[in-house]
């Protein structure tokens, strides 16, 4: 990279590139849309019943795709392009942040290798919880930065105030936000007297009440989003000792590889050289680095440690990684001297982005090499994720549409097997009959467990049809209603050596929905 250029030559250079990026993924989003994925299609049905809270997540990801849906209703196209305009945004803070750690050709090295990372391309395309997340987290990163170097107006804390409230609402991760604050500027002398202004833990600490909303949901709903997150650190047990420890390793290696491969081998890999040395020499490094370490190397070790323990979803660590980008990019341009690496290995730059841009260029186009092999969904397809859901949809409403022409009108769906099921029913439908999901797992699993079944939905004695992905049915289940009778089946081609055969059966007079062993409250 060419060093001789100006402050404002590199800063135009990143907002070039990011307004450039952001146009190539709406456009590719506009050509190439696809289907929603499970998730997206769950938290888009979470929108059309706007609450204060949902079963697994706080309640922003369903604002927000309340407020989309209502620009836009049912659009795939839409979806996809905020979840571009967010990442772009990430994208803006992430330069300004680096730029202000260290100076504009940091930043713009910053802005590439995000731009480059695999991981970011996906966080642009599927709007999950972790791209308004990286978003409003990048967003209080910078404004930290700024109010800590004393830079900062009103203006800025008030920003932060609110960026933090939201995301808490986001996701819980960024409740440690606020305590990876505290212990940086804990940690750095002239920076102590922050811990003595009464505006510092206002922000700080107010910024947790936003988490009311959520609070009064759960009261009202036996604590269920505590109970599902407790799960997520379940772990099971092994036979033996020998069992245990193979089992711990593979986790942690598995998990390792994952990451790398997230960020592209090359930065993956100096990534996490970079960010830990720099933990083990933390008091000997200036502010500016500290401030990355804090918030990149500790919480990513504490992720190491607990991926020693148990499995880890992937997209744990992914607001780690931003102050880790700016860290990563000012060990490239010589503003962070990495005891653990060679100086020449900086050279490997340009073999970062290359090896980046081709794994972001599979993730988006690999798919059409596999469509014209005729493999369309094979296990190494980036989109076999995508593949099934409007057919399965379009299979339905044509049979909601038939049973209503020959006078047989259902008054509900009810889909037996997994949320994402009733989720991409829901989203593809061209009906207005609404949809239902039993699930005879021993505890909750989803938001449908949560919200009022048929029964308290008013639809006792009614008529309905029942989607199943198998044929036997759980005589607990059939014996709510007066008859069940399968009246088709219909196949969806999910893989090029896939197809799922769907069952459906007329169910007449309800009579009560089967009781989960364990059941929230429906309350809303």
């Amino acid at each position: 990279m060419q060093a001789t250029l100006s402050r404002n030559q590199f800063q135009r250079r990143a907002i070039w590139l990011i307004v450039a990026v952001l146009v190539l993924r709406v456009a590719y989003a506009f050509f190439l849309p696809g289907n929603l994925v499970g998730d997206e299609a769950y938290y888009w049905h979470w929108g059309q019943s706007p609450a204060l809270g949902y079963f697994s997540k706080p309640p922003f990801i369903a604002w927000l795709y309340a407020a989309i849906d209502a620009l836009a209703p049912s659009s795939v196209f839409a979806i996809r392009v905020a979840s571009a305009l967010l990442g772009a945004g990430s994208l803006f803070f992430l330069f300004f942040l680096t730029q202000d750690l260290f100076d504009a050709r940091t930043g713009w090295c910053a802005t590439l290798i995000a731009v480059c990372a695999p991981a970011i391309t996906l966080l642009s395309f599927v709007l999950t919880i972790d791209a308004p997340l990286v978003f409003f987290w990048s967003a209080a990163l910078f404004l930290t930065w700024r109010i800590t170097q004393g830079q900062a107006r009103w203006g800025d804390w008030v920003c932060l105030f609110f960026v933090l409230a939201l995301g808490h609402l986001t996701k819980q991760m960024m409740l440690v936000f606020p305590v990876l604050v505290v212990a940086y500027v804990a940690s750095v002398q002239a920076k102590r007297h922050f811990l003595t202004q009464s505006r510092f833990w206002l922000v700080l600490l107010g910024s947790y009440t936003s988490l009311a909303a959520p609070l009064i949901w759960n009261a009202r709903n036996d604590w269920i989003t505590f109970e599902h997150s407790a799960h997520h650190f379940d772990v099971e047990d092994q036979p033996s000792l020998s069992a245990l420890l193979a089992e711990r390793a593979e986790t942690f290696v598995t998990f390792f590889a994952s990451q790398v491969g997230m960020l592209s081998p090359v930065f993956g890999v100096a990534l996490f050289f970079v960010v830990w040395n720099a933990l083990f020499r933390y008091r000997r490094l200036p502010a500016q680095v500290r401030f990355c370490v804090i918030f990149s190397a500790v919480p990513l070790l504490g992720i190491a440690l607990l991926a020693l323990r148990q499995e880890i979803n992937a997209n744990w660590p992914a607001v780690f990684y931003v102050s880790g980008f700016a860290l990563l990019a000012a060990w490239y341009t010589g503003n962070f001297t990495c005891t653990w690496l060679s100086e020449k290995l900086r050279g490997l730059f340009r073999y970062g982005v290359i090896g980046g841009i081709a794994l972001s260029g599979f993730l988006l186009f690999g798919h059409l090499v596999f469509d014209a092999m005729g493999k369309r969904g094979h296990k190494a397809d980036p989109m076999r994720r995508f593949y099934g859901h409007s057919e399965l949809a379009l299979a339905v409403n044509r049979t909601v549409s038939e049973r209503t022409t020959e006078g047989e009108s259902p008054a509900f769906l009810a889909v037996l097997g997994h949320r994402d099921l009733a989720s991409f029913l829901a989203f593809g439908a061209d009906h207005e009959v609404p949809i239902f999901l039993w699930d005879a797992s021993p505890v909750l699993d989803s938001q449908y467990e949560v919200w009022p079944n048929p029964v308290e939905s008013g639809f006792t004695g009614e008529d309905g049809l029942i989607i199943a992905p198998f044929e036997g049915i759980s005589p607990m289940f059939k014996g709510a209603f007066g008859s069940v009778e399968k009246v088709g089946e219909f196949f969806v081609d999910y893989r090029w050596d896939r197809q799922q055969k769907f069952h459906v059966f007329a169910a007449s007079g309800l009579r009560d929905w089967p009781k989960q062993p364990k059941a929230a409250s429906s309350a809303q």
